[in-house]
């Protein structure tokens, strides 16, 4: 490689002041033909050369990148919690309930962290039925019951909040078939809304498919 890109810085040089070289000096070199079709051999593949030390250049910069953002974000104290994207493009993260594991969608359009209705007991949630409302949005702008269960332990990863406030409400009850259609075979518990992300000065790098959760030192 090193004999190629030096002959390619070379024969450029060669190739532009060749046509000035006396015909009477051809027997110096050999036929200008042959030497035509080695110069363009070599003046590729110093190209080439370019081309591959530009790409792997990008690659190692990218990657330092990556592992930069990684360790600046864990020296400030936040948490490195990986997800994953289903068939539709959701993203989904673990998450554990009062000592439940499920898996849950990140959403950061969702006001609130949800859990759907039929993983309410397997979550061990304890529903404040007397503080229903009906502010979640159903089929025909129709409200749907929302329940409040105080007092849970969410643990994403490493990252843990002790005491929190989730809602419960039927979520994929109506999409379950579709979801199935569309490839989605996952058993979703819930949605992770802004009020868990937002506290946690959530950042998602969708590039390495990380997000990174501060710990509020006051819990």
């Amino acid at each position: 490689m090193i004999v190629l890109n030096i002959a390619g810085k070379f024969i450029p040089v060669v190739w532009r002041y060749k046509l000035r070289i006396p015909r009477y000096c051809d027997f110096l070199f050999f036929d200008f033909d042959c030497f035509e079709v080695i110069c363009t051999i070599l003046y590729l593949a110093h190209f080439i050369i370019i081309l591959a030390s530009v790409i792997m250049t990008t690659d190692r910069n990218t990657g330092t990148e990556t592992l930069e953002l990684n360790a600046f974000l864990c020296q400030k104290g936040y948490h490195a919690i990986p997800f994953t994207k289903n068939a539709v493009g959701h993203l989904l993260v673990d998450v554990i309930v009062n000592g439940v594991k499920g898996i849950f969608i990140l959403d950061t359009g969702a006001g609130n962290t949800i859990v759907d209705t039929n993983h309410a007991d397997r979550l061990q949630l304890i529903l404040q039925k007397d503080n229903t409302n009906f502010d979640g949005a159903g089929a025909g702008g129709q409200g749907l019951e929302v329940i409040p269960s105080k007092g849970n332990r969410l643990e994403i990863g490493s990252y843990v909040i002790p005491d929190f406030t989730l809602c419960v409400m039927t979520l994929f009850e109506h999409v379950s078939q579709a979801l199935a259609k569309a490839g989605v075979h996952e058993d979703l518990s819930g949605v992770i809304g802004v009020d868990v992300l937002l506290p946690g000065k959530a950042i998602i790098d969708y590039n390495e498919m990380m997000l990174y959760l501060l710990p509020d030192e006051r819990l």
